[in-house]
């Protein structure tokens, strides 16, 4: 038995994942956040346990290149071309490409999604981009009245009242990453505050993030027409 993995690392922002194999999860990552070629630790955010890891990594990867074949880091060096164990994918979008493959093998007990700690957070807190514009509702095309879901435990909702606040539960109105903070000490145990609420919660089953970059990406087609 082994794993197929989903690591995240700060270093690479939100739109990269690693997606890699191991016998033992807790040695992989050792091994990769020994090496200093990286600011960041790696963190995981999935595994998958298999009877046999190469194989289905293989599969794996096989199928993320048949969905976009563009996702997979490629690069031509020295005349040859390099190929990594990097995708340019959200770590909740591969996540669900994942529970699809578990759920066709028969074996979604074996998926573990990884709730994240203080370190990973305060992490990710530090790279979040200054020079990029505060997330409002608008810019991810999610209506007023629109419901959004905590991806680490789904019976937390709450409901979009303004372009930047949201209602959750009794509570007073308030921002995504102050909802954020509560979800993350109240159902993970985190001690540490996220600025960057919006990649905690999903709308339709799409994280917000992942929403703001179709549309910034529809927004950039249209200036260049």
């Amino acid at each position: 038995m082994g794993y197929v993995y989903i690591f995240v690392n700060a270093s690479f922002g939100d739109d990269w994942v690693k997606i890699g194999k191991a016998d033992d999860v807790d040695v992989r990552l050792r091994q990769l956040n020994s090496s200093e070629t990286t600011p960041f630790a790696f963190f995981p955010y999935a595994t998958y346990e298999v009877e046999n890891p190469l194989a289905v990594e293989s599969e794996i990867h096989g199928l993320f290149d048949d969905i976009n074949y563009g996702l997979r880091s490629r690069e031509t060096v020295n005349g040859r071309i390099r190929t990594r164990e990097f995708f340019n994918i959200s770590a909740h979008r591969a996540f669900d490409i994942f529970k699809h493959i578990a759920v066709l093998r028969g074996d979604s007990d074996k998926l573990k999604k990884y709730q994240p700690n203080d370190e990973q957070i305060a992490e990710e807190n530090r790279t979040v981009t200054a020079r990029r514009k505060n997330f409002t509702f608008e810019m991810a095309r999610v209506p007023l009245g629109a419901e959004l879901t905590f991806i680490y435990d789904e019976s937390c909702k709450c409901e979009v009242v303004e372009n930047n606040k949201v209602k959750y539960g009794i509570e007073s109105p308030m921002s995504l990453s102050a909802l954020a903070d509560k979800l993350l000490y109240e159902k993970c145990g985190n001690q540490l505050g996220s600025k960057h609420g919006p990649k905690y919660f999903t709308y339709d089953g799409v994280l917000l993030t992942d929403l703001r970059e179709a549309f910034e990406d529809d927004h950039q087609s249209v200036e260049d027409l």
